[in-house]
């Protein structure tokens, strides 16, 4: 059960984040820009990744992760961008939001996997 847990700790910062914004008076637009977004790039890691597994060719598996990777970063990093341009109070809060954000992700996804990878 911890383990599964561990898919969804990028969830529970989002949600712990929600109310650090509201008592610093940080920009609400920041918040749920990242939200958004990062809820719309796990639905799109989550179809590749179903993709890559229905492939049963390795190749096509590790391109499609690839791509879901590499591809994952530059739309953060843009959405981040297109955040701070429009609002220019919530560039920093999104900015920092999303790091902290991505940085508990991939270290669940490292740790997960280490440990499957150490039962096997």
């Amino acid at each position: 059960m911890p383990l599964r847990m561990l898919r969804y700790v990028d969830l529970a910062v989002l949600a712990v984040a929600l109310p650090v914004f509201v008592a610093a008076d940080l920009s609400m637009f920041a918040w749920a820009g990242v939200t958004v977004v990062w809820l719309l790039q796990r639905v799109v890691h989550a179809f590749l990744l179903s993709r890559a597994e229905a492939s049963g060719n390795p190749r096509a598996a590790v391109g499609l992760l690839s791509v879901s990777v590499i591809g994952r970063v530059w739309f953060l990093a843009l959405a981040v961008l297109g955040i701070g341009l429009i609002d220019d109070e919530a560039g920093l809060p999104a900015a920092v939001l999303m790091a902290v954000t991505f940085q508990v992700w991939f270290t669940a996804v490292f740790v997960s996997r280490s440990v499957e990878g150490g039962r096997a």
